[in-house]
């Protein structure tokens, strides 16, 4: 497993390096870690598997004005926050 920091989240990088790129977010109140048990798997054999703590969750520290899933979102480097379009359609609740 690799590891990296980008725009102060801490990405854990495992899986096959030539594979798709699979991104993968973790709940509220979890971290990273939760998808630990993958790293192992057929997965991993295709994907190059990017696992994100949000900010404030496990490896990753709080960061100021960030509290919503699109502000979370807003923080990866991604064109046009590629991310809150497709994952987060639906309006935040807070």
């Amino acid at each position: 497993m690799d590891a990296a920091v980008v725009n102060g989240l801490f990405l854990r990088l495992a899986g096959a390096r030539d594979g798709a790129p699979l991104v993968l977010l973790h709940a509220v109140a979890d971290s990273g870690l939760a998808f630990a048990p993958l790293f192992d798997t057929p997965l991993a054999d295709r994907h190059r598997l990017i696992v994100v703590d949000l900010a404030g969750f496990g490896a990753s520290p709080r960061q100021e004005g960030v509290r919503t899933m699109t502000e979370h979102a807003g923080l990866f480097p991604i064109e046009g926050n590629l991310i809150a379009e497709t994952i987060f359609r639906r309006p935040d609740p807070c």
